[in-house]
């Protein structure tokens, strides 16, 4: 939006100074017609629009035109947008002097001719004024710079303090089940192996105990599902799990576990749906923290991530601790998991065997059904 305003002045001080100043004769014409196309030109494409301008510059090299617009606006607009787009020292140097290399050209050819701007005074405050442009182009660039970095900075402290969140939920949903839901397995079954037909009491209890059981699972459920309500953010998919993957490793690190997630693309046929991805990371996060709760730290875990054709696929693999060797099994949270990628036409399988975890899992990311 900016610099089409920017754009769209350029053109109004450039038709004021043709009003002033008509062009005399075909090439003045043509050349003040190439200047206002080559100043749009900048506006939708700023690399090849500053080229067009150079070019143009270039023909005044050889032959200076007589009368018509002063072409000292559109250079200016072309050397700003080009040192903010390019952003670099280079662009804004190698820009200038380009410029200041055709005025000092057309200044020592056509001196003394009587066109605008063909004498030393002129030449040093158009030359000056370009490069002041130039330097007020990349300043704007490093100030935007700065500012998308800090909104980048502010979106991924957001996005960890919003995993943690999820990861507390998760740990709270974890020790209620395992502190909680075996005591009150424990009571129904001996409700069940001692109660007699008439021992109202007894069974009481035994309905009291499975009603807190089954409503203590459908508070686990709502915990496990809520992180898949938030959708990721980002500009790539592989950008999205990557940083998953970091924040969840930096988080095991400090635990003592050693390892690394790794994303890699092979290329997407389809645009992933939002609902898919949000699964996706949602299964990450469950899978990393079973490797915080049973992993063994003498043995690196890994994570392996893969974007292909229009599936997400994870292969994680894991030491087991000796001491969860008896208890680990995935628990309820993977068990959901796999009932919702089974729904989708997805795979879920893991299983622990002789002191290893292994898990794959194959993820829809598209509604394929849909299109059948």
């Amino acid at each position: 939006m900016i610099r089409w305003l920017l754009v769209a002045f350029a053109l109004t001080l450039t038709g004021f100074d043709w009003s002033a100043r008509p062009a005399q004769g075909t090439y003045p014409l043509v050349i003040a017609v190439l200047h206002c196309v080559a100043i749009v030109a900048v506006g939708v494409i700023p690399r090849i629009g500053s080229m067009s301008m150079m070019l143009v510059e270039l023909a005044c090299c050889f032959s200076q035109p007589v009368g018509g617009p002063s072409r000292l606006w559109g250079v200016c607009l072309s050397l700003g947008i080009l040192s903010y787009a390019e952003g670099t020292v280079r662009a804004v140097v190698l820009g200038a002097s380009i410029y200041a290399l055709m005025q000092i050209t057309q200044l020592t050819l056509f001196h003394g001719t009587g066109a605008s701007g063909m004498n030393l005074p002129g030449s040093i405050f158009i030359i000056s004024f370009m490069l002041t442009i130039a330097l007020l182009g990349y300043t704007f660039r490093l100030i935007s710079d700065k500012f998308r970095s800090r909104e980048r900075m502010h979106e991924h402290t957001l996005r960890e303090l919003e995993y943690e969140h999820q990861e507390q939920q998760l740990q709270i949903a974890a020790r209620m089940h395992d502190f909680v839901a075996d005591k009150l397995a424990n009571i129904i079954m001996r409700t069940e192996m001692d109660s007699q037909p008439d021992s109202t009491a007894w069974h009481d209890i035994h309905d009291e105990a499975r009603a807190a059981l089954d409503e203590l699972h459908a508070i686990i459920d709502v915990i496990r599902q809520s992180d898949t309500d938030t959708p990721v953010a980002g500009d790539a998919v592989n950008q999205q799990l990557a940083e998953i993957c970091a924040v969840h490793d930096r988080a095991l690190a400090t635990m003592g576990l050693h390892g690394e997630g790794t994303v890699k693309d092979w290329g997407l046929t389809t645009a992933p749906q939002p609902d898919r991805i949000r699964l996706a990371a949602a299964l990450i996060g469950e899978l990393y923290t079973n490797i915080g709760r049973y992993a063994d730290k003498e043995i690196p875990y890994q994570m392996s991530i893969t974007l292909h054709d229009d599936h997400l696929e994870i292969v994680q693999t894991n030491g087991i601790a000796t001491s969860q060797r008896t208890t680990v099994s995935g628990g309820r949270g993977l068990a959901i998991y796999a009932q919702r990628i089974s729904h989708i036409q997805g795979i879920l399988a893991y299983v622990p065997h002789e002191g290893e975890w292994s898990c794959y899992a194959l993820v829809p990311l598209t509604d394929t059904t849909a299109a059948e």
